[in-house]
């Protein structure tokens, strides 16, 4: 005979004697899901929780090839009985039928007169369907109802005293280890992977899911991945699953392969990469039927990133929940109260987590009708900038005031042009290690840092040109020759002059002295005043006489040595305007960068 096993159902057992000879033990499985209060009458006399029952009461009808009758244990001979609900109660249902043989039914007088006597049935009856609950069946001991019918007789009364001298509940294994096992093995025997615990089709099953996080494992700014290690929980219930601990040596719970069983299959939607299976976990699995499938896994999603702030950027990445193979109608997934992000207690990383929310959405598939419910994690993260701040922004800062004091040597300083070519290498290698941090996808959008950087690059430069173009205008052997134009003149020894600070009295008193000169002093040659006096003693004086020879001598050299002087204090003069005209350009320059420079010292201080 197949026997077709109900882990939810309670078993009770009889000890059966014939006279004083033990012929065995019978163990009846009760439907408490199909007749709930029929089985808990026959389950309490059984147990004589109630102060009677069945224990010591005998089986007062036996016709061979029908049934065995008992539970008369009021009068002992058919005519009595008590229930635990009072003298009588109803039909519960018709559902099972006499299809095969070792049923346990009730017996009674007619409808909705159930007490304590019960029948079992020795071959299929089905002409008592409709009329008898079928509350039960024998599990063990079909031996035992064979031999009971062996005493039977045509008038039913059977030919040796058949006494139930035992009744309990009944006990499946013989400890707490071998019952598990035979849980177990019944648990497996009765669910499949592909088909969900439900007793209609119209059932849903609805799974609470719990997440923690326990570590980000790492961010791939280049490939645009985030890993991270984290706790999930999945409980739900199914009740067709669970069984009476009690006969079981009150095992509560046990656990199972998740391969091994149905279960909801959530999991990431958006993954890069899967690394843990259902094939590495175990699922707890309660006598209510309450199941919960715990783990920790790696989790692997793309992420946006965003770093056009880096290093002080806060990145929001999404993990999405769900099952794609369980629409809404069948699995519904709800957010359990236990999502927890415990910062204290996560393992230290470049980055550190701000806050999470978590949304819960119906969502669809392209190419299917169906909806799926979906859980959305939102990690915001915020990067460590300290790293970066000192090895990127702090000599940036210090590279930018070092530039400055450029400004505090001498226009005619050669070693202006060297110190400004040192700086202007040290930013372009401070250049080059931001770079190397920065992922190479964002070449086209750069962060602000790296603009700040480059655009100190571009003030050392402006710089490093003015001191060469400084260098050259206070080189006089270029200069000394030709003075500034009037234009340049009147712009910056008239308007420059005092915008830039410069009020030194003897270059405002040596441009003002010198314009009538420079007018008068254009002919090239300086001492024309003086050639009619030289013509007039050449055409007067005709002797021959040596003092008069001596006398015109010294007169030329003394007029050409005159011409000397005066070109050289033309020169001298054309060279002090240039290097005035240096020294305004540097300071003006000097004030552009100091206005310059404000904006990059802010890029740098005050940067978030």
């Amino acid at each position: 005979m197949i026997v077709l096993l109900d882990m939810s159902s309670p078993r009770v057992f009889f000890d059966v004697y014939a006279d004083s000879t033990s012929l065995g033990r019978v163990v009846f499985e009760l439907f408490d899901n199909e007749c709930p209060k029929t089985c808990e009458n026959f389950r309490a006399l059984c147990t004589m929780e109630k102060g009677y029952g069945y224990k010591s009461s005998i089986l007062h009808r036996v016709i061979r090839g029908y049934f065995c009758q008992g539970g008369d244990f009021t009068s002992y001979n058919g005519t009595g009985g008590k229930s635990i609900f009072g003298k009588k109660f109803e039909d519960e249902n018709f559902n099972r039928k006499f299809t095969i043989p070792g049923l346990l039914a009730m017996a009674n007088q007619g409808s909705n007169t159930n007490t304590s006597q019960f029948f079992v049935t020795i071959l299929p009856c089905p002409w008592l369907n409709g009329k008898n609950v079928v509350f039960g069946q024998v599990v063990e001991g079909m031996d035992v109802i064979k031999q009971i019918e062996t005493y039977g007789s045509e008038t039913g009364v059977p030919t040796r005293r058949i006494l139930i001298q035992e009744c309990a509940y009944s006990q499946n294994c013989s400890d707490y280890y071998t019952c598990q096992l035979e849980l177990y093995d019944r648990l497996l025997a009765k669910s499949r992977p592909s088909i969900r615990p439900i007793q209609n089709d119209l059932q849903k099953i609805n799974v609470n899911l719990g997440f923690s996080l326990i570590r980000l494992v790492s961010v791939n700014e280049d490939d645009s991945l985030i890993t991270i290690r984290g706790h999930i929980n999945q409980t739900w219930n199914a009740s067709v699953l669970g069984w009476n601990s009690t006969p079981y040596a009150n095992v509560q719970h046990i656990r199972v392969p998740a391969h091994s069983i149905w279960t909801p299959k959530i999991e990431l939607i958006n993954p890069s990469t899967t690394i843990d299976s259902e094939a590495n976990h175990f699922i707890d699995v309660q006598s209510s039927g309450h199941f919960e499938l715990s783990y920790s896994t790696l989790l692997t999603s793309p992420c946006n990133f965003d770093l056009k702030n880096f290093p002080f950027d806060q990145q929001t990445c999404t993990f999405k929940f769900g099952s794609v193979l369980y629409d809404i109608d069948e699995v519904s997934i709800s957010q359990a109260i236990d999502f927890i992000i415990d910062e204290p207690d996560l393992m230290p990383n470049g980055f550190y987590f701000v806050s999470h929310t978590v949304n819960q959405k119906v969502t669809f598939f392209a190419g299917f009708d169906r909806s799926y419910d979906q859980i959305s994690i939102q990690l915001n993260i915020h990067r460590r900038p300290t790293y970066f701040v000192r090895l990127i922004n702090w000599p940036g800062v210090i590279l930018i005031f070092l530039t400055l004091t450029i400004f505090f040597l001498p226009p005619s300083a050669s070693e202006r042009i060297c110190y400004g070519v040192l700086l202007l290498i040290c930013q372009f290698i401070l250049l080059i290690i931001f770079a190397y941090y920065v992922p190479k996808r964002l070449g086209t959008s750069w962060p602000l840092m790296g603009y700040t950087i480059f655009y100190d690059i571009c003030l050392t430069s402006m710089v490093l040109a003015l001191s060469v173009l400084t260098r050259m205008l206070v080189d006089g052997k270029h200069y000394s020759i030709e003075r500034p134009s009037n234009k340049i003149r009147t712009v910056f020894f008239c308007h420059l002059t005092k915008l830039v600070g410069l009020k030194r009295i003897l270059y405002a008193t040596l441009i003002t002295n010198r314009e009538n000169e420079y007018d008068t002093n254009d002919l090239p040659n300086n001492d024309s005043a003086m050639e009619p006096l030289t013509s007039l003693s050449n055409g007067l004086i005709t002797t021959s006489d040596p003092l008069v020879l001596s006398s015109n001598t010294i007169s030329r050299d003394i007029t050409s040595i005159k011409q000397k002087v005066n070109i050289l204090l033309n020169e001298h003069n054309i060279h002090q305007e240039w290097i005035l005209l240096a020294h305004i350009i540097n300071r003006l320059c000097f004030i552009i960068y100091l206005f310059l420079f404000s904006f990059s010292i802010g890029n740098h201080l005050f940067h978030t």
